[in-house]
């Protein structure tokens, strides 16, 4: 029959925690791992239960809310940060194809072959064939402002 020290048990349940981390990615089960590995070395030591909780437990405080941080955005430092989808849209010019009159009545703007729901972006009027700049986007309705020639 197997008979296993506390340590071994400890360096058991680490590198399960940080094999699991491998399927997550956010240093959570990681650090809870790398605790139980540092509580297998006071475990080694003849440590008592109450101790090894205890070490435990300050390794897990230390590494959550201190180490954790630094390599969350370690990890994170590279990812690209530009805008997708529908905010990626701000910024391009658009074609007015219907008026815009005020802000009681959109009119409508073609932008990358598309018709949308288009508000002026200082409540003035915008007549047909003016080329816009988006500057926001609500749902289907688009706020743009003219372009300066």
């Amino acid at each position: 029959m197997l008979n296993l020290a506390s340590w071994h048990l400890w360096v058991i349940g680490g590198v399960i925690l940080i094999i699991m981390e491998m399927f997550t990615l956010s240093f959570f089960l990681a650090s809870f791992g790398v605790a139980a590995l540092i509580t297998a070395i006071a475990a080694a030591y003849d440590a008592s239960l109450e101790w090894q909780l205890g070490v435990f437990a300050i390794a897990n405080v230390f590494l959550l809310i201190v180490l954790r941080p630094f390599v969350v955005k370690g990890l994170y430092r590279r990812s690209d940060a530009r805008p997708t989808n529908c905010h990626a849209l701000v910024g391009t010019k658009a074609l007015v194809v219907d008026s815009i009159t005020d802000d009681n009545r959109p009119g409508r703007v073609k932008l990358g072959g598309e018709e949308w729901r288009g508000l002026s972006f200082d409540g003035s009027s915008i007549p047909e064939d003016t080329v816009v700049e988006v500057v926001s986007i609500d749902g289907s309705t688009l706020t743009v402002r003219p372009l300066l020639k």
